[in-house]
């Protein structure tokens, strides 16, 4: 499964990444603004495959699998003009999680959720009109 996380800037995407993940990506200021694109894999333990195994002992055991991706901070202007790239690697993923900030002086999560959703559907409004114009065509 993929699961990609979004939010605006400083609500903990790259910390909640961190934590999942296990790994250690850059936070915040200290990632010096480059908007990068975090991947992460965790496996999923199962007691059920272990004991499949101790049952049928195979060459190899595999367990389900996580993906993560954590994706830049939400930039409204970058994303209504296209996004390309960003928007594709979007499009990828199985479920998308929203990090809303709930913490500090300006707290504002319905709002962040308001933006980030109206992002979400003018992409995709972006995207059925590109392909209206190709079906017209």
């Amino acid at each position: 499964m993929k699961v990609g996380l979004i939010g605006l800037r400083g609500a903990g995407k790259t910390t909640l990444f961190n934590v999942l993940t296990g790994l250690k990506a850059d936070v915040g200021h200290s990632a010096g603004g480059k908007g990068e694109v975090h991947l992460g894999v965790i496996k999923v333990p199962d007691p059920r495959v272990d004991r499949l195994a101790l049952i049928f002992k195979p060459k190899k055991t595999t367990y389900a699998e996580i993906r993560f991706t954590d994706f830049p901070a939400s930039e409204t202007s970058e994303r209504s003009r296209g996004g390309g790239e960003l928007l594709s690697q979007m499009r990828d993923v199985d479920a998308i999680a929203l990090v809303l900030r709930d913490f500090g002086p300006d707290l504002a999560p319905f709002k962040e959720l308001s933006s980030l959703l109206a992002e979400i559907i003018l992409a995709d409004l972006g995207v059925v009109e590109n392909r209206l114009t190709l079906l017209n065509k």
